[in-house]
């Protein structure tokens, strides 16, 4: 079993009580068996052979995000997230997912793609892998990052094919369909020696998830967020001088946390402009719960990943916030399909076209 190689932290974290308050879904629910203990003292015992997997076991594991949360308040920085993600392929292989879970595939009805061919240059080494907003079925925010660059003289290529970049299925445990569709952007992106990705969604598969599968790209290939290029064409200058005074409420994603970058490039560009009044959660960017795509939780539990996304909606509101800006095209959509008008919700290149 995958989980057989977390034995040692499950040991310790089945018995830790230090994250109990915190998580996306024991935040709504409020019941033991969501915390984050409990799932470990399930997996403990079922790697001991005091319990076996069956539905409600799969269950547990599918009613959460990755549960990062929980790992950035850690003391002992245990790997949560990376435990949740091997129960997950081993409980998709035992048989016992639930149906939302087997049901899934990708099947993007990406009648977006014309909109965005006229923005990009074909001739470019530099190529833009719109994979979050591919994720989220959502061309706003591809159509404002291909904006940003025109604006700024820059010009690039947009991929071939729009390709999921299997990010999703992964989070779910089906790990093969994840790997067809690595493979199959990484030939997609042949040629190129520059990659800018949407997204965290992105960043994190194509930096580490495809290389853990044996899936890279030819050396040197430089891959980079689309927050590097922000902070580029926009340090230091004043963004929105019409909106001085009004208040932005900066959201992370999940997936933001799983990074090697963390959320170092989107507090570098808040920090170095000029023209709004930021508010971050009350626990910062990096202890904050996010939104209902976290750990694909929409895909697996719709019902209550809307009720998270709802919650964070909740937040903002009541912090006084005149808009929330997501560093993810896949938190956004989300975000803006759960709060129907209450607030409006932006990714940051979006947020740039105001």
């Amino acid at each position: 079993m995958r989980i057989s190689q977390y034995e040692t932290y499950l040991k310790g974290c089945r018995f830790c009580t230090m994250c109990t308050p915190f998580g996306e879904v024991w935040e709504i629910v409020k019941d033991e068996p969501h915390c984050t203990r409990i799932r470990a003292l399930i997996l403990w015992q079922i790697l001991r052979g005091y319990a076996e997997w069956n539905e409600d076991v799969a269950r547990l594991l599918y009613e959460t995000t990755l549960d990062s949360v929980s790992q950035a308040w850690c003391i002992n920085h245990y790997p949560v997230p990376e435990y949740i993600l091997a129960a997950r392929a081993d409980i998709f292989e035992a048989g016992f997912a639930p149906e939302t879970v087997s049901d899934y595939s990708v099947k993007e009805n990406l009648s977006w793609a014309h909109r965005i061919k006229s923005f990009a240059k074909d001739d470019s080494d530099t190529v833009l892998y719109p994979g979050d907003s591919i994720a989220a079925n959502d061309v706003a925010s591809t159509e404002a990052i291909l904006k940003v660059f025109l604006q700024n003289d820059q010009h690039v290529s947009i991929t071939p094919e729009l390709l999921s970049c299997g990010g999703l299925a992964y989070c779910l445990g089906k790990h093969e369909q994840a790997k067809h569709f690595a493979k199959k952007v990484v030939h997609c992106l042949e040629g190129y020696s520059k990659i800018i990705v949407d997204g965290p969604l992105s960043y994190w598969m194509l930096t580490q998830i495809y290389p853990s599968m044996g899936i890279e790209f030819p050396e040197g290939v430089e891959i980079s967020m689309i927050y590097d290029y922000l902070n580029e064409f926009y340090c230091n200058r004043d963004i929105h001088p019409t909106l001085d005074g009004r208040y932005i409420y900066l959201l992370g994603s999940e997936f933001s946390r799983l990074t090697a970058v963390g959320y170092g490039p989107l507090k570098k560009l808040f920090d170095c402009v000029n023209g709004f009044a930021l508010i971050e959660p009350k626990d910062g960017l990096e202890y904050a719960s996010g939104s209902g795509v976290g750990g694909a939780l929409h895909i697996a539990c719709p019902a209550l990943a809307r009720r998270v996304s709802q919650q964070r909606i909740v937040d903002a509101i009541q912090s006084g916030a005149d808009y929330m800006i997501c560093d993810s095209p896949l938190d956004a959509s989300h975000l803006r399909s759960v709060s129907k008008g209450e607030l409006q919700i932006l990714t940051l290149p979006e947020w740039l076209q105001l």
